[in-house]
């Protein structure tokens, strides 16, 4: 079975370990916190109730599409 590129991605940051929350894993913070992606008024304007709501900011979240939108 092929990996997609996200479970890849989730796999090698923690080996061994299942995260609780996809916000604790280091590749999530490397593409979100060091820019003003989830800062609260971003997470407000864009509708999201917490740091892990991805449909608010990526339109194709259910499909497993993360892009920059």
């Amino acid at each position: 079975m092929r990996r997609a590129p996200m479970a890849r991605c989730c796999a090698a940051s923690r080996p061994g370990a299942t995260p609780l929350r996809i916000t604790e894993l280091p590749w999530w913070a490397r593409k979100h916190e060091k820019k003003v992606r989830v800062a609260p008024q971003t997470l407000a304007r864009k509708g999201a109730r917490f740091k892990g709501d991805c449909r608010a900011c990526h339109a194709a979240a259910e499909q497993v599409v993360f892009r920059d939108d």
